[in-house]
């Protein structure tokens, strides 16, 4: 495991918010991004997400996005929603 608790992908926590931040609202388009852009399983993309947005790394490059991923995040716990980020 890498220090920023990354497996297996070149991914940044930089790069998975802004990508978070271009594509807000959950969507089929945005499961086709997730996977012809990043080249990331959606599934896996929002472990990833959530990752980076608790990260120190994602929060001082997009503490809006990072704040937003882990607010929805709380709610699908919470049983609040069932559409992840």
């Amino acid at each position: 495991m890498t220090p920023t608790g990354f497996l297996h992908t070149e991914t940044s926590p930089a790069q998975l918010l802004d990508f978070e931040r271009q594509w807000p609202r959950h969507s089929g388009r945005k499961e086709s991004a997730i996977i012809s852009e990043l080249q990331l399983d959606p599934a896996r993309y929002y472990v990833l997400l959530k990752r980076a947005a608790e990260s120190l790394e994602g929060q001082a490059h997009d503490g809006l996005t990072a704040h937003r991923v882990l607010r929805l995040s709380r709610q699908v716990r919470a049983g609040g929603t069932s559409v992840p980020a």
